[in-house]
C-alpha cells in the first residue's frame, strides 16, 4: 500500500452559495465513495463514528500512539502494518477504525474483521464441510485489513490461521492494522508460529504499548473531568 492521498479539503470548505456546480459534483462523488468504502469495511457500529480528531489525547500512552498513527500516515512504505497492543479499554479499537476510515478517505478498499469471530465462523464452516472460499478471498483481497482483538483465542489452529492470514497480506505486501491485548514479545513467545507472526509484525511496522488502564472504569479520572 502506499501512501495515502491527501483529500482536497478545500471542495468541503466552499461556501455552498458560492460553490460552482462542478465543485458541488465533485463533493458529492468523494463523499458518496468515501461512504461506499466505509459501508463494505463492515464496521461494527460502535466504531462506525471513529476519527482520528476524536482520539483523546490525556495520558502520555495516548500521546505516544497518536504519533505513531501520524507516522503511519505520512509512511511511504508499501504495504506497512500497525500494531496497538495494550490492556481492555484503552482505546486501541477505536484508534485502530479511525486510521481505517482515514485510508478509506484517501481511497484505499478496507475490512475490520473482529479475530475471535472470524475464528468462529471458519470453524464452524470447516465443521460442516461449508466453503470458505468466500470470507478468505475477502480478507485477503482489501487494500488494509484490521484485526480487532488478534489472538484473543489460544488453540494451536488459531495460531495456524492467524500465520495463514498474515503471512499471505505479508507476501502481497498488503497493510494489515492490528489490535491485541498481548505483546509482540507475549505473543512470541507461544508455540510455534508465533514466534513466526511476531517476527513479521514486527517487521513490517511499529508496534506501539497504550498501557493498562482502562477508560471503561466509573472511578477512572477522565470520567470525572468535566
Amino acid at each position: 500500500m502506499g501512501k495515502p492521498a491527501r483529500i482536497d479539503m478545500d471542495v468541503f470548505n466552499i461556501p455552498q452559495a458560492k460553490a460552482k456546480p462542478v465543485l458541488e459534483g465533485r463533493r458529492a462523488k468523494q463523499v458518496c465513495k468515501v461512504a461506499q468504502r466505509w459501508s463494505a469495511a463492515r464496521v461494527p457500529e460502535r466504531f462506525k463514528d471513529a476519527r482520528l480528531d476524536g482520539f483523546v489525547i490525556d495520558n502520555a500512552e495516548r500521546k505516544r500512539a497518536a504519533k505513531v498513527v501520524d507516522s503511519w500516515i505520512d509512511s511511504s512504505r508499501r504495504g506497512r502494518w500497525l500494531f496497538l497492543g495494550g490492556g481492555v479499554g484503552v482505546g486501541k479499537s477505536y484508534l485502530a477504525h479511525a486510521l481505517l476510515y482515514r485510508c478509506a478517505e484517501a481511497g484505499f478498499s478496507c475490512l475490520s474483521v473482529d479475530w475471535m469471530s472470524l475464528c468462529v465462523e471458519l470453524k464452524s464452516r470447516a465443521n460442516y464441510g461449508m466453503n470458505a472460499e468466500k470470507t478468505i478471498r475477502d480478507i485477503q483481497s482489501v487494500d488494509v485489513l484490521l484485526i480487532d482483538d488478534f489472538m484473543k483465542t489460544r488453540s494451536q489452529w488459531d495460531l495456524e490461521l492467524a500465520f495463514s492470514v498474515l503471512n499471505r497480506r505479508y507476501n502481497a505486501l498488503k497493510s494489515v492494522l492490528i489490535t491485541a491485548n498481548h505483546t509482540l514479545k507475549e505473543i512470541a513467545a507461544r508455540d510455534d508460529p508465533g514466534s513466526a507472526i511476531a517476527d513479521r509484525i514486527n517487521e513490517m511496522g511499529p508496534a506501539q504499548n497504550m498501557g493498562k488502564q482502562s477508560r471503561r472504569r466509573s472511578d477512572a479520572p477522565w470520567i470525572h473531568q468535566q
